[in-house]
């Protein structure tokens, strides 16, 4: 089977530097990569970000962009576009449950901030919380002044266990900012979406497309910039 992809970029303005970004495949592994330049082009290195440490995403099939159009369509991406910020997308497809041994790797990261969206992949939410609040702990108690987002679910329908799994999140959120912490933030997933637009966001009961992800974008990148104290 042939997977190879192949694009031509005839730019209009020759003489002058373009700074080109290529976004890999979300679910298809990228074996050899090949540039080619017309004569007397030549390859630089790009400018740093505004912010070059980067902002880490952990969570579900969400996170990684599933059922975005393109790589570069899916949330973290949106974000990293408008605020000119690296990042990190440790997104995984079903794979995502807060185990202690991802808890232990996300803390020795270096990060500007850390945005924690695994509910879809908790299997129930007994699994979430038992799960969720240490993850937390582990990641502030190695990074203390971190500042650390927390999601709960995005969702075209309401129903009681959406509820209990939002009220865990918040809860790991009210602990911590009881105890003192004032570098923690929450976002309830029914806020990422207006009501009217809801289902205009999903492709399924649990992925957002598009239209959804730039909703999830405008929302999470706001908040992220009052984290990050950006103009």
């Amino acid at each position: 089977m042939d997977n190879t992809y192949e694009c031509d970029l005839d730019l209009d303005d020759p003489g002058q530097a373009h700074e080109i970004t290529i976004n890999f495949p979300i679910y298809t592994g990228v074996c050899k990569l090949y540039i080619g330049l017309k004569k007397g082009c030549v390859l630089k290195a790009a400018a740093d970000y505004r912010i070059e440490k980067p902002i880490v995403y952990y969570g579900s099939s969400v996170t990684q962009g599933s059922c975005a159009s393109r790589p570069g369509n899916a949330y973290p991406t949106i974000i990293s576009r408008r605020l000119d910020c690296n990042f990190v997308n440790l997104g995984f497809s079903g794979r995502a449950w807060g185990e202690p041994e991802i808890a232990q790797y996300i803390s020795g990261l270096e990060m500007s901030a850390f945005v924690f969206d695994y509910d879809h992949n908790a299997d129930t939410p007994k699994e979430l919380l038992d799960t969720h609040e240490p993850m937390f702990q582990a990641i502030r108690k190695a990074n203390p002044s971190l500042p650390i987002l927390l999601l709960s679910r995005v969702y075209n329908r309401r129903d009681k266990e959406i509820e209990e799994r939002r009220d865990i999140i918040r809860q790991t959120y009210q602990n911590a900012y009881n105890a003192g912490d004032r570098h923690v933030y929450f976002i309830d997933g029914g806020d990422l979406f207006a009501e009217e637009n809801r289902n205009d966001a999903m492709t399924d009961p649990a992925h957002p497309n598009d239209c959804g992800y730039v909703m999830m974008a405008n929302v999470i990148g706001n908040t992220l910039k009052k984290m990050l104290s950006l103009p």
